[in-house]
This record gives C-alpha cells, structure tokens and sequence, in this order.
C-alpha cells in the first residue's frame, strides 16, 4: 500500500455453505460461510509478522461456492479504485470487479474440477472393492 507503506497480502479462496460444519448457521444467515472462512484465514494469517517490524495488511478474499462473496471480497475492489486514482491510473471499480470475478470464476472451476475427481475416485475405488470381495 503506497499510502501506509505496509504490504498486502492476498488469500483467494472458496467455501462452501453446505460443508458440515457451517451448514445450520448458512441456512440462518446469507454468507455466514464466507465470513467463517474470512476470520479463519485471517487467524492464521495476521499475526505473522514481517521482518524487520514491516506492516502486513492481510486481506481474505473469499467467495461462497454458489457466488456470495465475502465481506473483504466486496470491499477489496473499491480499494484498489480509490488506490489507482490517487496514483493516477485509469482503471475504474467495474475494472477491479470485473478481474476478480474472472479470477473466482477460473477458482470456483478448479475446485469444482477437484471435488468431482475425488469424488469419481472415490467411487471407482468402492466399485472395485465390491467387485474384488464379493
């Protein structure tokens, strides 16, 4: 961040508001999944410091698998707006929203891509052990 001086470090990821643990509050509250995995990465992360006394600004970036997408998500593209502007660049909000929806998008895919090959294995290696002990 030119303004503070401080670094900014990034974590993209997705979550998922039918896992386990998150379900009976995502049926109660929109995003509740996103803003549970925002304040866990954000405990992992935030307290690491820098060398040298450096400050870190740590930013979740996160979406829900269905396209909600978290607090600091929403908020993160109007930054890097203010940010060009005052560095005289000429990219507006829709710019920044439109590249981290395309960078979701290409995340939501590979997890997805992911999740199914699991899946697939998993069932082609039940298949097998029935096949193999009955």
């Amino acid at each position: 961040d030119p303004e503070t001086g401080s670094e900014i470090e990034l974590d993209v990821s997705l979550s998922h508001p039918w896992c386990a643990d998150i379900l009976s509050k995502a049926a109660r509250e929109e995003g509740a999944a996103a803003t549970r995995r925002e304040e866990k990465k954000t405990e992992l992360y935030q307290s690491k410091a820098l060398p040298g006394g450096a400050t870190l600004v740590f930013v979740p970036l996160v979406m829900e698998h269905f396209g909600r997408w978290g607090v600091q998500a929403q908020r993160f593209p109007a930054y890097l707006a203010q940010l060009s502007r005052n560095i005289n660049l000429e990219n507006s909000l829709q710019d920044f929203k439109c590249y981290w929806r395309k960078r979701f998008a290409v995340k939501l895919q590979k997890c997805t891509a992911k999740v199914l090959i699991q899946k697939m294995n998993r069932v082609q290696n039940e298949e097998l052990y029935i096949w193999v002990f009955t």
